[in-house]
């Protein structure tokens, strides 16, 4: 409730200058790190008339990096980011790109973090475009009603992460979009953690519940492994999957997929890192082995 207030208060302040222009895109990519730090790029877009454009949160704004225009930090009421023409003499389209580190916008509660932030529109905007990329091994929870708003989003994957999408058109000053993102680790639980007791008598009766909650969290990463590759990265486990296990020389792998042998030793690598296929050296050839759980999931 403070945050909402303290937005108001920030619109309130600055509704005299936003009224000057107005934004024609606004792109926000936010890359969340599993170290409670938060990468923000905006891309802004703007007509040289609108002379100033803002953006504001109320987290700090730290190791600003701006190409393509003139930025600075306004800390009179909270961090407002103040955008403007590389020149008073600038004539036609801005694009300015700023970069910077905050943090303060995530909570974690057991094995849910929770991140929150509003993103308050100052001026007149056509396109706002919200990209956020969770962090590695992080997996939208399953046991929320919502577990993400606003929602509509594009879920999809880079490979490795997790991304949320959102398009928004005719955004008007004083709107505010509201980020709100539960998310929880999918390594397996910690076996050691599920060992809290203080009497021996369910000493036994943890630990088969423990041992449960293991094997069922393992028996789902592979299913949420498989889900966060890249369409080059499933052609070749699909088609490793219908040898059904078999040893697989990496030639054969190129001339089916048509990939290049850089293209398939990079996927190749990428797989085994993640545990889906092992690979072993005969001679002067690579045998690739899909791993039996993978198999067994396409079956």
């Amino acid at each position: 409730m403070k945050r909402f207030i303290l937005v108001i208060l920030v619109i309130s302040v600055l509704t005299p200058l936003a009224s000057l222009g107005y934004v024609q895109e606004l792109n926000t990519t936010i890359d969340i790190r599993g170290n409670d730090q938060v990468n923000i790029e905006l891309d802004l877009t703007f007509p040289h008339t609108s002379k100033q454009v803002y953006f504001s949160i109320p987290y700090p704004i730290n190791d600003l990096e701006v190409e393509g225009g003139l930025c600075h930090v306004q800390r009179d009421i909270k961090n407002i980011l103040i955008c403007e023409p590389p020149s008073p003499f600038f004539v036609g389209q801005v694009k300015i790109e700023a970069k910077f580190e905050t943090q303060g916008m995530i909570e974690r509660e057991d094995n849910t973090t929770f991140f929150n932030l509003d993103i308050p529109i100052l001026q007149d905007t056509d396109r706002v475009n919200i990209f956020v990329k969770l962090p590695e091994l992080m997996a939208l929870v399953d046991n929320e009603l919502l577990p993400l708003s606003p929602s509509g989003a594009d879920i999809g994957s880079d490979g490795r992460r997790i991304t949320l999408r959102w398009n928004f058109r005719d955004q008007f000053k004083g709107d505010i979009i509201p980020l709100r993102i539960y998310y929880e680790n999918i390594n397996p639980t910690n076996f050691i953690q599920l060992i809290n007791v203080r009497w021996i008598i369910f000493f036994l009766i943890i630990i088969v519940v423990g041992i449960y909650l293991v094997y069922d969290k393992v028996s789902k990463r592979s299913g949420v492994v498989l889900s966060v590759l890249n369409e080059p990265e499933r052609i070749v486990v699909k088609f490793l999957q219908e040898k059904g296990g078999e040893d697989v020389n990496q030639k054969k792998i190129v001339k089916a997929t048509g990939f290049s042998k850089a293209k398939v030793s990079r996927i190749l690598q990428s797989l085994e890192a993640r545990g889906v296929i092992s690979k072993e050296r005969v001679g002067r050839r690579n045998k690739i082995t899909v791993k039996k759980k993978f198999v067994e999931d396409e079956n």
